[in-house]
């Protein structure tokens, strides 16, 4: 293309002043940036780096050797789109308000602190990953979140139970069958594996 706009300024004198073959180059320029995924993944790894401390923000790592100026593989990421928490459909949702906060923060440090932006935050490129409190109180987040499923082993382990001393009640002339099926609930209970 830029031989084409040098070209029409050697055969039309008059498309001379528009120095077309200057204006290509310095059009293509940035283009060529931004194609080079290369330089999307060397980005990638400083928007890790600026954001290493940040408990809140993480960006995808490239996978390297997977990396080439045509080709870009990075970490997959879980979450849900940004857009599920600040969507008018949903109301007043709890997390609008910080996930305003922390987006904002995050464009602050890019631009004042960094100097580095990611400049194609549409809500498919923001996501969402809720994490569990840790600690004690993760601990019990964790044992509600388990009473909550009732597949989980421990309520399976439960309703059997509560079945084998519903069946003891209604026939008691088998006093063995309850400590029996108490036994199976603390071992079933005691085996099952901590998540």
């Amino acid at each position: 293309m830029v031989w084409l706009a040098h070209l029409a300024g050697t055969l039309l004198p008059a498309t001379r002043a528009l120095r077309l073959d200057d204006t290509l180059k310095q059009f293509a320029a940035p283009l060529h940036e931004q194609v080079d995924l290369s330089r999307e993944a060397a980005n990638l790894q400083r928007f890790n780096q600026n954001f290493r401390r940040a408990r809140a923000v993480s960006f995808p790592l490239p996978l390297y050797p997977l990396v080439s100026p045509d080709v870009l593989v990075e970490s997959f990421e879980v979450g849900r789109h940004i857009s599920h928490y600040i969507s008018a459909k949903e109301g007043s949702h709890p997390y609008r308000v910080r996930l305003a906060e922390l987006g904002s923060g995050t464009m602050l440090q890019m631009m004042l602190v960094d100097n580095l932006i990611h400049s194609d935050l549409h809500p498919g490129n923001i996501l969402v990953r809720l994490e569990p409190p840790q600690g004690l109180l993760g601990l019990a987040y964790r044992t509600l979140r388990s009473l909550a499923d009732p597949n989980a082993p421990v309520m399976r382990a439960l309703r059997s139970s509560l079945d084998a001393l519903g069946k003891q009640q209604h026939n008691p002339s088998s006093s063995s069958s309850s400590s029996k099926g108490a036994a199976a609930f603390a071992s079933s209970v005691s085996m099952q594996p901590t998540s």
